[in-house]
């Protein structure tokens, strides 16, 4: 019954790594996706960036999530 218990919990913690891992992973492509949006926001003329500047900060805001 104990070995049960250690093979449940080890499984556990393995999730629970792989879990974070991933969720941090998830977190530096966020950024790096962001990074490239603030790059492409750059490159835009200055005109038609003043004009639709309201468009990009909510595609920027969209693309950063939760």
């Amino acid at each position: 019954m104990y070995a049960i218990f250690l093979v449940y919990m080890t499984v556990i913690h393995t999730l629970l790594i792989l879990g974070i891992v991933l969720g941090a992973l998830d977190h530096v492509s966020q950024r790096k996706r962001a990074i490239a949006w603030v790059l492409h926001l750059d490159q835009k003329p200055h005109d038609s960036e003043d004009i639709l500047f309201g468009n990009y900060e909510r595609d920027f805001a969209f693309h950063l999530g939760p």
